[in-house]
C-alpha cells in the first residue's frame, strides 16, 4: 500500500477530472464581432431542462459579451485542433479578433451560425472545427472569488454527423481535450 503524502493546496484543482476543455463563442456586442475563449472549469448541471455551467474569470471579454447578449455557444473541440485551443486561451478578445481571416492554418478557426443564437443583431456563432456545440442562453451567475460561475440553459444541440448515436458520444471515435495545465492536455479515449 502507497504512503500518503500532502500536496499543496494551491494545485489540488488539477487532481479532478472536470470535463473536457470547451470553446465558448460569444457575440461581442460592443467589438460587433464574434468572440471565442478557451473554458477548462465547466460541466453539466441539471437534465430537464438541459443546463451547463462555466467557470470564467470575472474580467474576461466572454463575460461581457454573455452578460450583454445573454447567449453562448458551448463548442467541444477534439485533439487535432489543439494549437487552435492553446490560442484562444492565451490571447484576450479585446486585444485580437480570434476568428480573424489571416490567422495562421494552425490557429484557424472557422465561426459557422447557430441554429437558435443567430438573428440581425445578435450572431452567436457555432464552430465549424468542434464536434458538438450546445447553444445556450444565459440562466444564471452565481460570483466564486474572482471568477463567476455562468449558468446556461441548452435550448439547442448539434454535432458531427456519426458521433452521437443512442449511447451518447462516441469518445474512442474523436476524443476530447482535457486541459492539465499550461499548455498540457490529456485525452482519455478507452471505454470501459
Amino acid at each position: 500500500m502507497a504512503n500518503k503524502v500532502e500536496i499543496p493546496l494551491a494545485g489540488i484543482h488539477r487532481t479532478i477530472n472536470h470535463g473536457p476543455c470547451v470553446l465558448v463563442s460569444t457575440y461581442d456586442h460592443i467589438r460587433e464581432r464574434p468572440n471565442v475563449m478557451a473554458v477548462a472549469w465547466n460541466m453539466p448541471c441539471n437534465r430537464d431542462p438541459p443546463m451547463v455551467a462555466l467557470t470564467i474569470g470575472a474580467s474576461q471579454t466572454t463575460l461581457e459579451s454573455i452578460r450583454g447578449t445573454r447567449k453562448f455557444c458551448v463548442n467541444v473541440p477534439q485533439e487535432n485542433i489543439k494549437p487552435a485551443v492553446l490560442y484562444v486561451g492565451s490571447v484576450h478578445g479585446r486585444d485580437a479578433d480570434k476568428f480573424a481571416a489571416d490567422l495562421p492554418a494552425e490557429k484557424k478557426l472557422t465561426p459557422i451560425p447557430s441554429k437558435a443564437l443567430w438573428d440581425e443583431k445578435v450572431r452567436v456563432p457555432r464552430i465549424q472545427e468542434c464536434m458538438v456545440h450546445l447553444e445556450c442562453e444565459l440562466e444564471q451567475e452565481v460570483p466564486v472569488g474572482a471568477a463567476i460561475i455562468v449558468i446556461g440553459r441548452v435550448v439547442a444541440a448539434s454535432a458531427d454527423e456519426g458521433l452521437y448515436g443512442a449511447d451518447g458520444y462516441d469518445q474512442e471515435a474523436l476524443p476530447m481535450l482535457h486541459h492539465a495545465g499550461g499548455a498540457k492536455f490529456y485525452t482519455a479515449v478507452k471505454s470501459h
